[in-house]
């Protein structure tokens, strides 16, 4: 999915959320939608934003309600810290190398990523050429949400908790991607292009 745009209300808070199937960003000004994932809460005043609160789940439960007050089954699992992900790297076919993420606990999971210099980096200078189409996107999982143009993302993976990255370069360059999940940071091996 490309990154889409959304119109706020002014003088009002914005619920601001994205289809199950990450086909669409809708804003709403009277809460979060049951069937939706929610991304943010953005208050406006007099054409200014005031304030911005991320609302992006850590795991997500689709399809699931509280309506029955049956919290303890339908709460969404949580990643437990002894939990694993694991980040592997591809090879190189037709100048892209897919990077496959995957979660140890099947669910839905919401993260953010970008591509970096470094394995311990911030975002990179240089962004991936896309060798005439997209530099990045997703093969497995919805990128919900592009932060800095080819080069940092949201992504949401599919319910089994696999994302597979696709990075496209036609140069001679490397770069990691470093994902972001619960306040911690992981980085993938090289993503080496020859």
């Amino acid at each position: 999915m490309s990154a889409d745009t959304v119109t706020l209300t002014d003088n009002a808070t914005n619920y601001v959320e994205v289809e199950l199937d990450g086909s669409a960003v809708s804003a709403n000004t009277s809460s979060f939608s049951s069937n939706k994932i929610p991304l943010y809460e953005i208050v406006t005043l007099s054409g200014e934003i005031t304030t911005v609160t991320d609302r992006r789940p850590q795991t997500l439960s689709v399809g699931k309600t509280i309506a029955d007050g049956n919290l303890s089954n339908d709460i969404a699992p949580r990643l437990p810290l002894s939990a694993a992900l694991s980040i592997g790297v591809g090879s190189e076919a037709s100048n892209t190398i897919q990077v496959t993420i995957t979660f140890s606990v099947t669910s839905k999971f919401a993260f953010d990523f970008w591509l970096a210099d470094s394995s311990s980096g911030w975002e990179t200078s240089t962004a991936p050429d896309g060798d005439g189409g997209d530099a990045v996107a997703a093969s497995t999982g919805t990128i919900i949400r592009e932060i800095t143009a080819d080069k940092r993302y949201t992504v949401v993976t599919d319910s089994n908790g696999v994302a597979v990255i696709d990075v496209t370069d036609s140069g001679a360059d490397t770069w990691y991607l470093i994902l972001e999940f619960m306040s911690k940071r992981f980085a993938s091996a090289a993503i080496t292009f020859s």
